[in-house]
Formats: structure tokens, sequence, C-alpha cells
């Protein structure tokens, strides 16, 4: 289960954006959410990292925090007409000219997309 080692990296790269986001303030800010990519191609099982990242936040500054996954297409361009098709159900074949000379540019990507933080303090924590 390598998801969790990814969830685990993840852990420790909000953490790094916030400390270096909020460098000058005193207060921690709690963190919301999270928001990730999860391209079809990327070899990661969203309900896996769902799990791992609700074990792993456990006493960390994301305690608090919901995880949304964003599923990102699969996408190639034809390398014959230079189209940018959008692959469904693994067919990699151009939707223009019908070549197999594709090269994917998006779709394998499990990335960090934003990270909310709340300031106030003064509130709990919605629910995820």
């Amino acid at each position: 289960m390598h998801e969790r080692s990814l969830v685990q990296a993840l852990i420790r790269q909000v953490e790094e954006v916030v400390r270096e986001e909020r460098s000058s303030d005193t207060k921690q800010p709690r963190i919301t959410e999270v928001c990730v990519a999860i391209g079809p191609l990327s070899g990661v099982e969203p309900v896996l990292v769902q799990n791992a990242f609700q074990q792993l936040k456990t006493g960390s500054r994301l305690a608090e925090a919901c995880l949304k996954m964003d599923k990102t297409p699969l996408q190639a361009s034809c390398r014959d007409c230079g189209a940018l098709c959008t692959i469904e159900s693994f067919q990699f074949v151009c939707s223009v000219c019908r070549s197999r000379s594709l090269q994917v540019v998006s779709g394998d990507e499990f990335k960090l997309l934003a990270v909310t933080v709340d300031e106030s303090h003064d509130q709990p924590a919605e629910q995820c």
C-alpha cells in the first residue's frame, strides 16, 4: 500500500507550505482542507488515500483537515495532428485522426493543488 507513504509525504508538504507562507506569524493557523489532483494513471487508489489521510493526520497540524480529491481526466496530445484528446476507457486513439501516436499530458498525477487555512480559531472545524 504505497498510498500510506504518499500521504505521509503529502502531510509533510502541506506542513512545509503552511510554515513557509506563515513564517512571520506567531499563531499557528488551523488547516481545514487539503485539495489534491489524482489522475487515472497515477497508480493511486482514492479510497486508500482517504483512509491513509484519516489515519495519518491525527496528531499533526492537519488533524481537523478534510481531504478533497479532484479527479483529473486522462488527456493526450496527438503526435500526428496535434489534437488534444480526452482518453475514455483507456482507448489510446486520437479522436480526430484516429492515430495511436499519443503523448499523455494529464491524468498521471498525484499532486497538491491547494491548502485552506482558518486564521480565526474561533469556530470549530466543519466535519468532512
